[in-house]
C-alpha cells in the first residue's frame, strides 16, 4: 500500500501541532513543583541570611530534583529562593528551575536583548550566572549554568 506524500505530510503536521499544544503545560508543572520545594525550604528555616544552603528533599519531593536536593536562600530583604536542578552534567553544569516568593529585582537580571540574560544574586555563588532559558512568571524561571 502506498501512502500519498501529501497525506503523510498532513498527518505529521497535525501531530506536531498536537505536541506543540502540550509543551506549555510542562513548565507550569515544574514551577508548581519548585514552589512546593520553596514552601518546604521555608518551613525548614534557613540558618543565615544571604547564604545558600543545600537541602536534602523528603521522598515526596526528591524525584523533582536530579540529585534529590535543592538549594535554598533567604535574602536580607526577606525573600526566599529555591533552585531545583533538574539535570546535572559534566563539570556540574546544570539545568533547573529557579523560583522565589517575590519578584526578582531589576539589578538581579543582567543582560540585554542582544545578550543572553542571566540572574545573579550578589555574593551568593550558587545564585550567580544562572542563565535564563525562559521566565514563566516574575517568580519562576527555567535556568541553566554552563561552565564551558
Amino acid at each position: 500500500m502506498v501512502i500519498p506524500m501529501r497525506l503523510l505530510t498532513g498527518y505529521i503536521e497535525a501531530l506536531l501541532k498536537q505536541l506543540a499544544r502540550l509543551k506549555p503545560w510542562r513548565r507550569p508543572t515544574e514551577c508548581a513543583n519548585c514552589n512546593r520545594v520553596l514552601e518546604w525550604i521555608r518551613l525548614q528555616g534557613t540558618a543565615t541570611t544571604d547564604k545558600a544552603e543545600e537541602f536534602h528533599l523528603p521522598s515526596d519531593l526528591a524525584s523533582i530534583a536530579a540529585r534529590g536536593t535543592a538549594i535554598g536562600l533567604r535574602t536580607a530583604d526577606g525573600r526566599h529562593f529555591a533552585l531545583v536542578k533538574t539535570w546535572v552534567g559534566w563539570k556540574d553544569n546544570f539545568e533547573g528551575i529557579l523560583c522565589c516568593d517575590a519578584p526578582l529585582r531589576d539589578h538581579e537580571v543582567i543582560g540585554s536583548a542582544a545578550e543572553r540574560p542571566y540572574i545573579s544574586i550578589d555574593n551568593v555563588g550558587a545564585f550567580e550566572e544562572l542563565y535564563i532559558r525562559k521566565c514563566y512568571s516574575p517568580v519562576c524561571c527555567s535556568v541553566f549554568f554552563d561552565l564551558n
